[in-house]
């Protein structure tokens, strides 16, 4: 057997080169060492941001395996294929720091549950505030739960405050907050509009039977404005629209009776309560109601 044929079947192992060696860093004061550390700083610290890790502190639960297989992948492409440089001096360090965001990386990966579904659906619009994962194997609870500390406290600095832009310079703050309080005002308008005074849908068609309906409609809601503000005036702002809509429904049951003894007519008012004649008082239409005898001639 020839010498050429031996070396044939001899297995041959990778051996760096003079070009493989110049690949990597070639030293502590290189800029490629700076760059790279602090990449690999910077992968450090967002993959332990993760609330799978831990709120407060940083946990670690994937055990050992995922630490040798991190090791094993790293061993693999760098001190076997080269893809990394060579495996000496500093180029070294920073292979062998690789294994750590790598292991961080391989445990998050297995540690996700096979159905975020199931974990996350039960939670609602709190899974932002509850970090929840389904176990594969072991005993106990087949699902870890844990509360998301950082989003809560951020949530919580919101809290009892709110916003207000107006595209009117001129306003003052004073002016801008209590215009934002009266549009609950222009809301009960639409709503009563709406709601009571059936004011849609239109049943006309021509221009002038709508705008008939429409003045109907409105001249109706400004006579109930004036009920609604005399009272206000009367008994105070608090649940005015309330004893607005309480007094018409008590009103509506008033019954007017006639009796009449010889030339006289008497006019009594039926179902009217003590409570609605005193309203009425204070609100200016005492003599809504009066009693009254009428001699017929």
């Amino acid at each position: 057997m020839t010498e050429s044929a031996l070396n044939s079947d001899t297995p041959k192992r990778a051996i760096p080169t003079e070009t493989t060696e110049k690949v990597g860093v070639a030293g502590i004061y290189d800029p490629k060492w700076i760059f790279v550390a602090l990449c690999y700083i910077a992968a450090i610290a967002l993959m332990g941001q993760d609330p799978w890790y831990g709120d407060r502190h940083f946990t670690y639960n994937q055990g050992i395996f995922v630490g040798i297989l991190a090791f094993l992948i790293v061993a693999g492409f760098c001190w076997e294929s080269y893809l990394l440089g060579r495996p000496g001096g500093i180029n070294l360090v920073l292979q062998f720091l690789l294994i750590i965001p790598l292991t961080l990386l391989i445990g998050r990966i297995v540690g996700l549950p096979t159905a975020p579904e199931a974990s996350y659906g039960f939670l609602g619009q709190f899974k932002d505030y509850v970090h929840a994962r389904v176990k594969r194997k072991g005993e106990g609870p087949r699902i870890d739960w844990k509360f998301n500390a950082k989003q809560i406290n951020k949530s919580e600095q919101s809290f009892g405050k709110c916003l207000l832009l107006s595209t009117d310079e001129s306003l003052s703050a004073k002016k801008v907050v209590k215009s934002y309080f009266e549009k609950d005002y222009i809301e009960k308008v639409f709503r009563i509009l709406k709601t009571y005074e059936n004011i849609e849908p239109v049943r006309h068609r021509l221009e002038h039977r709508v705008r008939a309906y429409m003045f109907v409609c409105v001249l109706a809601y400004r006579l109930l404005a004036v009920l609604r503000s005399k009272i206000s005036n009367a008994v105070g702002e608090e649940k005015a629209w309330e004893q607005t809509f309480e007094l018409l429904q008590d009103l509506s049951r008033v019954e007017r009776v006639d009796v009449q003894f010889g030339k006289e007519v008497k006019t009594w008012y039926l179902n009217l309560s003590k409570k609605n004649e005193d309203l009425l008082k204070k609100i200016g239409f005492k003599n809504l109601f009066k009693e009254e005898t009428i001699l017929k001639m």
